[in-house]
């Protein structure tokens, strides 16, 4: 847009206007330093954040004793050959070599395209050395930076390439002069909108030239310059500068509310989101998990200390995991002399924990108990792991023990308990054989401000849907403590789900067809690479729509949820909580992916918005904020389209009318003011919408035609008044140069105040101008542009002399015009809503309504001691929320945020964190 004032700069100077050339130029420049500088603030702010939230890679240090230790570490201070070591969902932060340790699987899709993952170990992968200039040597392919562990238990790279030098460093410098601006579907469609007034204002140009020269006989030269003034009106210049402005002050507000925005798009989608799928473990419970060591349930013969013994032995040596870490604080209190103990284990092969598989193996040496397999994990997987591609085995003697392990651990879940089976392995002639030893309690209590943050959240027309790995009897006493929805479906009662419907064949008659959900797939790059089998049943589709939660979930459970969310009856903005590599393609399917507090690389990269904050609340205030800016968005909108269709009406119909023509200098004074007091609409105060915002053009731009309409009709009517009454001074009637003269300046301060005063119906769309105040910035500023406009008329400056009569009358004409379009305005917005014409226009939304769940009370983070729960009846789950059609097209992370793994734990740790578990150093 901004080139159409180029134009008419090149034109005015051409035609030695040199007033209109220099007040253009200024109003260029004006724009052009305010966006910079605005945009530049905001992204500081951003960027500041970001630094904050670095995550950093454990890399191995060696203390002056020689014990090796793992010291967090922020990628960008690594140096080639250091040694850091890498687990499932961590992101590789340099160019590496496999070291030692664990076969490491890696997703390479990031830079080579490659959509199944690769292994690494000391065998290979190899590849030519390209500084043999036989090109016979081979050397060992590297781990690239910005890959993703894919699954691997533990393992150790070297570092080999840092910086600009990894590839893909290199190609972030080749395309660094080559990126675009990211442009919202929203703005998008705004813009094309103002496209359209630009085109049709050239057209009508056209026409006002033929009339004036063809018919009037007048100087084509002179036309061009007199039309300067409609091309100026026509062209919002502001509007993509305080679109981003607003966004962008909108971004930095939500990452000091601790959310962090990875794209502009994720800003117009939350605010748009009418379903949250949510972690439980760390979203909506501490995570500070514990160990009930006296209730311990053990079976075979095996003691509470030997379940403990076998669990801290079956460990990762990454020190993030809380199941991991709450088994190894809870062996250094409950075990005598626990390093000593646990240091006679001498693991010599591990099977990782994976988001398929479920369970950590570890094969170990005692000099007492000589070679024992022992595993811990997810409790179906610890008895019989079934055919899932890990280290399988089915207990022995399961048959006879099954029933009673099965109602012990249901037990523990009624009362708000994790469970953690732990089998212990001897090999017998040549075959592991796996015995069940115990059941390890744990109490993951719900967060102090879950419960109120759910309301709030149903509140604003937004649904929220727990889904988790636990047993489905956890996820229920969960939910009743934090006010969700108890009616938990388990994946298991959808698994293989089939139905018959009845469908017309070909030749008219009557078919069955059998639909079958996809539950029972395991492969999630299969799964997304064929995007037509994760079509569920009808039936499967109306229990996730109809159900309050989901337990017992896989990866794939979780991509099939949100991709049915998002699909069914119309569609919903859905968003979805995640913190590990399992929840990455969820995170990417979801409108609204959210990587929570202490999230992998993988889900980081996957995510539109980053915690850095425990718990929903950071959502709750990302939601207020995001709707925040688009109301401030909307109004403002509203009242650039609606200013410029007044005034290129009113200038058309005044020179096709009445041959008279109002000084280009008089309209680019008028949008230069305008557009620096408009400005301050990035900082208005804004009305949070109470349900999730629909961001229809078709709605905006008929209120801003009505609303433009009015005041141009309003305009027009004022000179009509002038021109065949008495009500203004004689001059604006003389057909003289001086009545030329005074009519533009008395036209221009009429408009020019008449538009300052609209932003005020605009603030409020669908609501009455006094629904809410303005900022003190906004206000003010309209006020000193209105004075500005009348000094300038009343002294004679730049503009001709207007009397102070006239003025007093512009003025009171102007207030009785403003109070008339709001409520043409109110009219206007309720003939929409009640007749359905957005609907009509930009299609329906799914809408479901659902009981509520149980109201809930406050619970104190460090003060749960005891599962016992405790709730009424009485339901609090509001209206679901309204779909709004998806923006979200482009969802690229933020480079910036690819760095690897959570932050380290602190250094000032208890006794019980020194102790070096086998294969690790200290936690």
């Amino acid at each position: 847009m901004s080139i159409m004032l180029e134009i008419s700069m090149v034109i005015s100077g051409a035609a030695e206007e040199w007033a209109d050339f220099t007040i253009i130029t200024v109003m260029l420049l004006v724009n052009s330093l305010l966006g910079f500088f605005e945009d530049m603030k905001a992204k500081a702010s951003v960027n500041a954040l970001k630094a904050k939230m670095v995550n950093h890679v454990d890399t191995v240090r060696y203390g002056e004793d020689g014990r090796k230790t793992y010291v967090p570490l922020n990628p960008k201070f690594l140096v080639v050959g250091d040694t850091i070591h890498v687990r499932g969902g961590d992101a590789i932060p340099a160019d590496c070599s496999f070291l030692e340790g664990s076969e490491i699987s890696i997703n390479t899709a990031a830079m080579t395209g490659e959509s199944l993952p690769v292994k690494f170990n000391e065998r290979g992968p190899m590849e030519i050395d390209p500084s043999d200039p036989t090109h016979t040597k081979k050397i060992h392919k590297l781990v690239l930076a910005g890959c993703v562990v894919h699954q691997s238990p533990g393992t150790h790279l070297r570092v080999e390439k840092v910086g600009a030098n990894t590839e893909s460093g290199k190609a972030t410098l080749l395309i660094a002069g080559d990126s675009q601006k990211q442009v919202s579907a929203f703005e998008e469609k705004i813009l094309n909108v103002v496209m359209y007034l630009i085109i049709f204002t050239l057209i009508d140009v056209i026409c006002v030239i033929c009339v004036q020269c063809e018919i009037r006989g007048k100087d084509f030269w002179s036309e061009i310059v007199d039309c300067l003034s409609l091309i100026i009106a026509s062209v919002p210049v502001a509007l993509p500068m305080v679109i981003q402005i607003t966004m962008a002050l909108g971004a930095a507000n939500m990452a000091e509310q601790k959310a962090i925005v990875t794209s502009f798009p994720a800003l117009q989608d939350i605010a748009a989101m009418t379903v949250l799928c949510s972690d439980k473990t760390g979203t909506l419970t501490t995570a500070d998990i514990t160990v009930e060591f006296n209730d311990i349930r053990t079976w075979n013969g095996f003691t509470k200390e030997q379940v403990m013994d076998a669990a801290a032995v079956a460990c990762g040596e990454s020190t993030e995991d809380p199941i991991d870490r709450a088994v190894r604080m809870s062996y250094a209190k409950s075990i005598k002399n626990p390093a000593a103990t646990l240091s006679k284990w001498k693991v010599f092969k591990v099977a990782g924990f994976t988001p398929e598989v479920k369970r950590f193996v570890a094969y170990a040496e005692h000099p007492v108990e000589g070679r024992k397999k022992l595993a811990k994990g997810l409790l179906d997987k610890i008895l019989d792991t079934g055919d899932d591609g890990g280290d399988l085995w089915v207990c022995e003697d399961l048959a006879k023990i099954e029933a009673d392990v099965r109602s012990v651990d249901i037990e523990f879940s009624k009362k708000g308990y994790k469970t953690v089976g732990v089998a212990i392995g001897e090999e017998v002639n040549g075959k592991w054989v796996m015995k069940f030893a115990g059941i390890i309690p744990m109490i993951d209590p719900p967060r102090h401000d879950t419960a109120d943050v759910i309301q709030k959240l149903n509140a604003n027309g937004i649904q929220v849907r727990m889904i988790t790995g636990d047993h489905k009897n956890i996820a229920i006493e969960t939910a009743k403590r934090i006010g969700l929805p108890p009616n938990i479906l388990a994946n298991t009662e959808l698994e293989y789900l089939e139905q018959e419907t009845v469908s017309e064949s070909e030749d008219g008659g009557e078919e069955k067809v059998t639909e079958s959900t996809c539950f029972n797939m395991c492969d999630i790059e299969a799964a997304e690479a064929h995007g037509e089998n994760l079509a569920l049943s009808s039936k499967a589709t109306k229990l996730i729509l109809d159900s309050g939660g989901f337990a017992q979930v896989m990866p794939t459970d979780k991509l099939v949820i949100v991709k049915t969310f998002r699909n069914a009856n119309g569609g919903s903005i859905t968003g979805m909580t995640g913190d590990g590599v399992n929840d990455a393609p969820a995170l990417k399917a979801a409108n609204v992916g959210i990587a929570v507090k202490g999230s992998t690389a993988a889900a980081q990269q996957a995510a539109d918005i980053i915690l850095t904050d425990d718990g929903l609340m950071p959502i709750h205030t990302a939601v207020v904020e995001s709707r925040k800016i688009y109301a401030r968005l909307k109004s403002y909108v509203l009242y650039r389209i609606g200013a410029t269709i007044q005034i290129v009406i009113v200038l058309s119909t005044l020179i096709f009318a009445y041959d008279k023509t109002i000084p280009a200098l008089y309209v680019i004074l008028l949008a230069l003011l305008n557009d620096v007091t408009m400005l301050t609409v990035s900082y208005d105060n804004a009305r949070v919408s109470p349900q999730p915002v629909r961001p229809t053009v078709f709605g905006i731009v008929a209120t801003a035609a009505v609303v433009g309409s009015v005041m141009a009709i309003s305009s027009i009517g004022f000179y009509m008044l002038g021109h065949y009454g008495a009500i203004l001074d004689t001059t604006f009637r003389s057909n003289t140069d001086a009545g030329q003269a005074y009519v533009a300046a008395v036209m221009y301060v009429q408009i020019s105040i008449g538009i300052e005063m609209m932003i005020f119906n605009c603030r409020e769309p669908d609501d009455w101008f006094w629904s809410s105040a303005p900022c003190a910035s906004l206000f003010w500023s309209v006020v000193f542009a209105n004075l500005l406009v009348i000094i300038l008329a009343a002294t004679g400056t730049i503009v001709d002399t207007v009397s102070w009569g006239d003025i007093g009358l512009i003025v009171g004409y102007d207030c009785a015009v403003f109070l008339f379009t709001d409520v043409v305005k109110v009219m206007t917005a309720k003939l929409l809503k009640e007749g359905g014409w957005e609907s009509a226009m930009e299609g329906e939304r799914a809408n479901y309504a659902k009981p509520g769940g149980s109201p809930s009370t406050n619970i104190s983070d460090s003060e749960w001691n005891q599962p016992e729960l405790c709730m009424s009846a009485q339901g609090i789950w509001s209206v679901f929320g309204k779909e709004v059609q998806g923006w979200a097209e482009e969802r690229t992370p933020a480079s910036a945020l690819r760095c690897c793994r959570p932050q380290g734990r602190d250094p000032s740790l208890p006794h019980e964190d020194q102790i070096t578990f086998p294969g690790s150093g200290p936690i």
